[in-house]
């Protein structure tokens, strides 16, 4: 029912070019539709009408899975902008040769920023990767603990930072530096 292509042709140009996570959401139920869509590349087919709740749970499911994938993927464990060092195995964070002790919310915190650099998230973006989607507090928290993180790992650099998080006015954060990987 979508203009000009069906989502199976949609599914297969995108699977072709992308592994991407794709969730068919569609009024085709019978079984081999659903097979069909599967095997062209879907993670998973939702059968138009659902349960909300079944659909938040399925892509929970979905974005579990592609961030193990993505994690199996990368051996990497060391990230180094700069100054800023943070080993994901022994949890250590050190700028410029210097230890800096972390509680775990900012680790987890600046661990999601540098496996992410240049790209910006939203407060609630934040609260849902460090938080979870459970968390009852105000989004404000997440301005606290940039905060933090910013007075903690700059008071150990003498100069101009060569990494940052970066405020975007109206957006949200962004992590930044040269060489960012």
């Amino acid at each position: 029912m979508m203009p000009k292509r069906d989502g199976w042709e949609v599914c297969q140009k995108i699977r072709a070019k992308s592994d991407v996570p794709i969730l068919m959401l569609t009024a085709r139920g019978h079984v081999d539709e659903r097979i069909e869509g599967l095997q062209m590349g879907a993670d998973d087919y939702l059968v138009k009408p659902f349960d909300p709740n079944e659909l938040v749970a399925r892509v929970t499911t979905i974005l579990r899975r592609t961030l193990l994938r993505t994690e199996a993927a990368a051996p990497a464990h060391l990230y180094e902008v700069g100054s800023l060092r943070v080993d994901s195995l022994s949890h250590d964070v050190t700028v410029e040769g210097q230890f800096v002790a972390l509680p775990k919310k900012e680790y987890e915190l600046l661990l999601f920023f540098v496996r992410n650099p240049n790209q910006v998230f939203t407060r609630e973006d934040l609260i849902a990767k460090i938080w979870g989607w459970d968390f009852e507090g105000e989004d404000r928290v997440v301005d606290l603990y940039i905060k933090r993180l910013r007075q903690k790992l700059s008071v150990l650099t003498n100069r101009k930072e060569d990494w940052s998080i970066r405020t975007v006015w109206g957006v949200g954060y962004k992590f930044e530096g040269p060489g960012a990987c």
